[in-house]
């Protein structure tokens, strides 16, 4: 870039140089006065000879020896590339969004089966571990899989779209419009892409030019789409003399790595109070709400590979209130990593936000893939993430309002130390299971202790989830008119019809109503036969809360009809047996549901203890 605005400034001089009067002549090598009058110079240096109008390039002349003239622009625009052509390895494909060359860009540049991460500078190629591989695995918005990226989505370039429709890749997972020669003005275009890209004729975020402003007032178009920053380059940033440099992360800071080097500072320094470590124009990429005994507070994170650290304070007691994008100067005064061994700043002061709604997913690592994510916790410690993997074993008490279990990614396939730990109510909301994988698209690596817990508190946070289909555990008899259903999860009871069809029977038994809550559906029957042995089949209608039917490898259970207590004798109503070490009782509970007293005078409890064997008091089954 620097050796273009070198030759148009000399391109510019040459044109002043030769003019004089009032109407401007120029003897450069590149102006051609008796084509164009008055005769081209400045920003449009180079005349058209055909047009008969100046430009700042032609396809031959006034771009510098690595780029070629954008010709589609009205006069002409020099860039890297128009086309594949003029790129080469290792930036092969040239983004037509950007007119850059880069490694890969959405939809082309990567093997298939592999997507392009754009939040890498340039793009890299990587190989999704979980998601769908055709069409036929999505539905209801998202009914087109994106090979690529292994996403349902509304619609990709060659999919999704009706006759007289093409795919708009600018919006987040596609959108549908209207095919036309694209617009030609950011009226024609509307939320959350209201700017429109003369240069390419899509409507995005915003451009080179129009669509920011505020606090963020610079368009980065190497994101498609573009993106509001608050800075691109040093020079954004003059207008704040304390913060000069622009940094990885966009924003204006004091110096380039600053806040990273400051939170490395705090998580390196000693746990007490009393502490003075300030930490200027960090990003703020995770707010926490209290869940069970786990406490409120916020993230810091400046760089996409850390330190990140977590700030154990409430966020709405600051003022302003903390919220993901804000660019935050505080002070740590207090430090705590006696709680699973997380670094937590306990107490903080001088807290400022610089600027708000700053870009933060160009932080998120994807360690789906990483092998160290256990042997190297501390270094991803809180830090923003993007993990897919599997469910390997089942959910367990994960700490108050938590559930914890398992979790198998190709980087780490079989490790007690990585569980996904999730909120209780999401876990419970989404039916997940021991099988189901899933990404977490956007979270924290939170740990306990030496286990990594990469976790997730809302359904916005995980994507790609799929569940096995729910299996049928059980079946018992209530009554002689009823029975229960357990499944292995929460089943949606919107799916389930009040009468009872879904539900068939062996032995001629047939329903008459069904209900469900959570994992048991009670089944109304007709009269059951007292010990004949049922068989109850579920329909494949029957859906878990991710709308996955009943298993038809596993949709029945095999139940004995209601057999009435017998009510003339005495009941063995609870046992506590003998059990393994020291213990102070064993007893059993003798229950009579008569009104008739009954003598025990002639019966004897007899206890034993161990291998003991008292004679003809017991017979022991071997």
């Amino acid at each position: 870039m620097r050796l273009r605005l070198t030759l148009l400034c000399t391109l510019t001089i040459l044109a002043l140089a030769g003019c004089s009067g009032g109407e401007e002549e120029c003897t450069g090598p590149d102006c051609e006065p008796s084509a164009c009058s008055p005769a081209c110079g400045g920003a449009t240096p180079i005349c058209d000879e055909a047009a008969k109008i100046c430009k700042a390039c032609t396809a031959d002349k006034g771009c510098g020896a690595d780029e070629v003239c954008d010709t589609s622009v009205a006069k002409g625009q020099c860039v890297d590339c128009t086309s594949d052509s003029h790129c080469s390895d290792p930036t092969p494909i040239c983004d037509l969004a950007t007119k850059s060359c880069v490694v890969c860009t959405a939809y082309y540049g990567c093997s298939p089966g592999d997507y392009c991460d754009t939040s890498y500078p340039n793009g890299r190629c990587v190989t999704p571990t979980t998601g769908c591989t055709d069409s036929g695995e999505c539905a209801g918005a998202t009914p087109v899989c994106n090979t690529q990226t292994r996403q349902c989505v509304v619609c990709t370039p060659t999919e999704g779209c009706e006759q007289g429709e093409t795919c708009n890749t600018a919006v987040a997972g596609g959108r549908c419009d209207a095919e036309s020669t694209g617009c030609a003005n950011s009226g024609e275009c509307s939320t959350p892409t209201p700017v429109c890209n003369t240069q390419t004729q899509q409507c995005v975020v915003c451009t080179a030019t129009e669509g920011c402003g505020g606090s963020t007032p610079k368009c980065n178009t190497a994101i498609a789409g573009g993106q509001c920053v608050q800075c691109l380059a040093n020079p954004d940033c003059a207008a704040t003399p304390a913060t000069p440099v622009c940094s990885a992360s966009n924003l204006c800071v004091a110096q380039q790595g600053s806040a990273s080097e400051q939170i490395a500072a705090a998580r390196a320094a000693a746990d007490g109070t009393g502490l003075s470590l300030p930490i200027h124009g960090a990003l703020v990429t995770y707010v926490k709400a209290a869940v069970g005994n786990d406490a409120a507070g916020f993230v810091l994170q400046a760089d996409r590979v850390g330190p990140a650290l977590f700030v154990k304070v409430e966020p709405a007691t600051l003022t302003p209130a903390v919220a993901v994008g804000d660019s935050v100067n505080l002070t740590v005064t207090a430090l705590d990593s006696s709680v699973s061994s997380i670094k937590m700043a306990t107490a903080i002061n001088g807290y400022s936000r610089v600027s708000a709604g700053n870009p933060v997913t160009s932080l998120v690592q994807d360690l789906s893939s990483a092998t160290d994510i256990v042997s190297n916790l501390g270094g991803y410690e809180c830090e923003l993430i993007r993990l897919s993997g599997t469910v390997a074993g089942p959910f367990a008490y994960g700490g108050s309002g938590h559930q914890s279990a398992p979790f198998s990614t190709s980087g780490v396939p079989n490790d007690t130390n990585l569980k996904v730990r999730l909120a209780q109510t999401l876990k419970e909301s989404l039916g997940l299971e021991q099988g189901c994988s899933f990404t977490i698209n956007y979270g924290v690596m939170w740990r306990h202790n030496a286990q990594a817990q990469p976790s997730a508190y809302s359904a916005a946070e995980l994507t790609n989830v799929n569940c096995p289909a729910p299996l049928v555990v059980s079946a018992r008899a209530l009554s002689a008119t009823s029975i229960s259903v357990t499944f292995d999860r929460e089943i949606d009871a919107a799916s389930v019809l009040g009468n009872g069809s879904q539900f068939t029977f062996s032995g001629g038994l047939s329903a008459t109503s069904a209900s469900v809550n959570g994992t048991i559906a009670t089944v109304g029957t007709s009269a059951q036969a007292s010990g004949t042995q049922y068989t109850v089949t579920v329909a494949n209608t029957v859906l878990d809360l991710n709308g996955r039917g009943i298993s038809s490898t596993q949709n029945s259970a095999s139940f004995d009809g209601f057999a009435a207590v017998a009510t003339g004798g005495l009941v063995i109503n609870e046992l506590d047996y003998d059990q393994a070490g020291t213990d102070t009782a064993e007893f059993i509970e003798v229950f009579n549901p008569t009104s008739s007293a009954s003598s025990l005078a002639d019966l004897a409890l007899v206890f034993f203890n161990g291998a003991s064997s008292p004679a003809a008091e017991y017979y022991r089954v071997a």
